[in-house]
This record gives C-alpha cells, sequence and structure tokens, in this order.
C-alpha cells in the first residue's frame, strides 16, 4: 500500500478502493507508521512533474492536439496545458 502513496501517488480513497477497506483506516495505518503524509497539493504537483514527459512527447514529437490527448488517453487539456507550463525549465537547451 505504501509503494501506491508514494510512487503511484494515488489517494486513500483510490488504495482503498483497490483494498476494499476504508480510506481513514488507511490513513491512520500510515501515521501509526510514521509516514509522512503530504498535502494534495504537494501530490498534485508530483503528478504533473511525472506526467510531464509523456505530455511533452504526445504533444511535441507526436504532433497530438490536446484534443486527441484527451480522446486517446485521457488526460484533459486544462491537465496537460498546467502539466507543460509548470514543467518547462526540465526541457534540456
Amino acid at each position: 500500500m505504501l509503494d501506491k502513496y508514494q510512487k503511484d501517488l494515488l489517494s486513500f480513497e483510490q488504495i482503498a478502493e483497490a483494498t476494499e477497506t476504508d480510506w481513514w483506516t488507511i490513513k491512520e495505518m500510515f501515521k501509526a507508521k510514521g509516514v509522512i503524509l503530504e498535502s494534495t497539493k504537494e501530490r498534485a504537483k508530483k503528478r504533473r512533474s511525472r506526467d510531464f514527459e509523456r505530455i511533452y512527447d504526445l504533444r511535441y514529437l507526436e504532433g497530438l492536439s490536446f484534443t486527441k490527448i484527451y480522446k486517446q488517453y485521457g488526460l484533459s487539456p486544462t491537465y496537460c496545458k498546467q502539466v507543460l507550463s509548470e514543467n518547462t525549465h526540465k526541457l534540456k537547451k
């Protein structure tokens, strides 16, 4: 479960759904084990950073429009634009 939280960046609700338990039980278990819980904002920023390379490749290397990315991969145009604007500093010059 810890990998799902830290590596896959799943929420407590998503982990609970996958394990058929209550989200608050998972949260309390993590707290009891001393896991540092991150805010939703911090986790969202990590998720956008993780998705940058994939979205960049789809948009600029494969030449897909935001609409096509949404239809084929389920990543909304707003999300894609946010990811690209936040992470353009990662591009090598």
